[in-house]
């Protein structure tokens, strides 16, 4: 029961440090905590329901509980896409780098090509 507590305290606050985020709007609403909670639900119900299957004494009951936390996972990250959506950023990269004053452009663009850096650090892209 403790360790329960203590897994469930670990997921509450972690998902209020993401939702504690005021620049970043899509964190920092009413969907963050309740998604954490019943992500990681979803997550160890699939888990538990799997080691009893693997161990042979799989139940119904925590099968259709996984099932059903799964659907709500679903349900709840649509209806966050959904929310996330509507929500009017007035991000740019100027308000992104505090430059509001003048222009701001990247200064490398992206690459797909091996470059001086990538050859140099000995980073592989596969």
């Amino acid at each position: 029961v403790l360790a329960a507590l203590g897994a469930v305290t670990t997921v509450c606050t972690t998902g209020m440090i993401y939702a504690s985020l005021k620049p970043i709007a899509q964190w920092h609403s009413r969907f963050t905590l309740p998604g954490y909670l019943i992500f990681s639900a979803m997550t160890g119900g699939v888990l538990f329901n799997a080691l009893l299957q693997v161990f042979g004494v799989g139940s119904v009951a925590v099968l259709a509980l996984s099932m059903l936390a799964t659907l709500a996972g679903w349900g709840w990250k649509l209806a966050t896409w959904r929310y996330n959506d509507r929500l009017e950023t007035p991000t740019t990269a100027n308000t992104a780098t505090g430059l509001a004053g003048g222009t701001v452009r990247s200064l490398e663009w992206p690459h797909t090509e091996e470059n001086y850096l990538l050859k140099e650090m000995g980073f592989r892209i596969a």
